[in-house]
């Protein structure tokens, strides 16, 4: 009985990653406002309210979805951390939590397949932002 408890046990250990070998990471959500900077922008975000943008940031990488400068397109893509969108200006940042998940694991999530994910790969020249052809849908 111990000894098939033994290996029961030993094949889990094998099947899940160290626990020594987690790393926490850090995942931040930057937030833009889109409106042009001036006293309208000031006074709407000053009461909560404005026409803004987030991007999720994990890893160095700052994830979002929207549309890219070629027509049609969009999707999931990323940018460096804090690039500002045409016209829009960086707010704040809010620390949304951690994960523990690897690099190749968050990719994983990020590029998993999403229904009508027709779009080929695209860099977006302004943000230079990359579009990967399993998380792009057209509209």
């Amino acid at each position: 009985m111990s000894s098939k408890k033994s290996s029961s046990s030993r094949s889990s250990r094998q099947s899940h990653r160290s626990t020594l070998s987690l790393t926490r990471t850090e995942i931040v959500i930057n937030v833009y406002d889109l409106l042009s900077p001036g006293r309208l922008s000031s006074v709407l975000w000053a009461v909560g309210a404005s026409l803004l943008h987030s991007g999720v940031v994990i890893n160095g990488k700052e994830y979002a979805y929207g549309g890219h400068d070629r027509r049609g397109v969009t999707g999931v893509y990323w940018t460096q951390p804090k690039t500002e969108p045409p016209g829009g200006i960086f707010r704040t940042e809010v620390l949304q939590g951690f994960t523990f998940a690897t690099q190749a694991e968050i990719d994983t999530i990020i590029s998993a397949p999403r229904p009508n994910s027709t779009a080929p790969p695209t860099t977006s020249s302004p943000a230079t932002a990359t579009t990967s052809p399993a998380i792009s849908a057209r509209s």
